[in-house]
């Protein structure tokens, strides 16, 4: 590589944006990974010291037991499914990137995105797990919003 004291400049002056770049993902509630960037001690070595990206950021993602049997959006039981409880959500920090809720045997999933935000809307309900008089608002959102799969 005849560039490679080039390189090897460029790979030093990256570093600082790269650990700029982890504050700014840690600021906001994320695990963050740095990777190391070992330069080679020649550019015929390159490719053993060739990295695996800057930064892994981990994602965080909701997963909840259905107490129901579905399979897809056809026998889904519920038109606008429960995203998450308002209170839960809006203390979250980081905010879950995905909700995934399994069905009852756990053979399929319905997934919905953070991505989908601008399509909930708020609805107070019963919550049977915390007795008949107990209510909060839930998040939901229409289900063609929701993606289905088998696991």
């Amino acid at each position: 590589m005849k560039n490679f004291n080039k390189f090897a400049k460029h790979l030093e002056d990256s570093v600082s944006g790269v650990f700029l770049g982890a504050q700014i993902f840690h600021k906001k509630g994320y695990t963050v990974k740095v990777n190391p960037s070992l330069l080679a001690p020649s550019s015929s070595e390159w490719e053993h010291y060739a990295d695996n990206g800057d930064l892994e950021v981990s994602m965080r993602v909701e997963v909840k037991q259905s107490g129901y049997d579905f399979t897809n959006q056809d026998d889904f039981p519920f038109k606008s499914p429960i995203v998450c409880g308002k209170n839960a959500w809006d203390r979250a920090m980081p905010k879950p990137r995905f909700i995934l809720l399994l069905n009852k045997p756990g053979t399929h999933y319905s997934l919905i995105s953070a991505d989908t935000r601008e399509h909930w809307f708020i609805r107070e309900l019963n919550d049977k797990r915390y007795g008949p008089n107990y209510t909060q608002e839930f998040y939901m959102c229409p289900l063609e919003h929701f993606i289905f799969n088998s696991v």
